[in-house]
């Protein structure tokens, strides 16, 4: 049986600050060549989460573009100075974020808020009242505590 999540949200009418990025660290809009190395960090980052995305970059791929919910324009991506992807984030048009990932050796530096804190300004623009997101009940990322942080609540 899998571990229960917690849905939880938070209003975009409340205040947020803009993205700050960590040194060396900086957004890019989605292009598709980013695809592949999204998708090699989500599974990267799932298999130590617990959570799962499909194994195959193709089966993945097809699955979320051509989702009716998707949109490129949600898509978050975070690239270290060499060019390597730090984060990613995959927003639906629900203002639901279905993925989010930071590499190992960007963890704890501010990567994860700064692509949520994009998300948020993306999605007031686009006049959606509130973001939500699902999260693992035991997630060893210490995941809930920043969406906490950002003012997601439970529920």
């Amino acid at each position: 049986m899998q571990p229960p999540h917690y849905l939880m949200h938070r209003s975009l009418d409340l205040p947020f600050p803009a993205p700050h990025w960590p040194a060396g660290i900086g957004p890019v809009p989605f292009e598709l060549q980013h695809a592949l190395a999204a998708h090699a960090l989500l599974v990267d980052a799932y298999a130590q989460g617990g959570g799962t995305v499909p194994a195959r970059f193709v089966q993945w791929w097809d699955a979320v573009s051509s989702d009716e919910e998707f949109d490129p324009d949600l898509c978050f991506v975070a690239l270290a100075a060499d060019g390597s992807m730090a984060g990613f984030a995959l927003c639906w048009t629900s203002s639901f974020v279905k993925d989010i990932a930071v590499a190992p050796a960007h963890r704890r530096k501010g990567v994860g808020e700064a692509l949520l804190l994009s998300a948020f300004a993306t999605l007031k623009a686009r006049g959606h009242a509130r973001i939500g997101l699902k999260v693992k009940a035991d997630n060893p990322s210490g995941a809930q505590r920043l969406y906490e942080r950002l003012g997601f609540v439970i529920g």
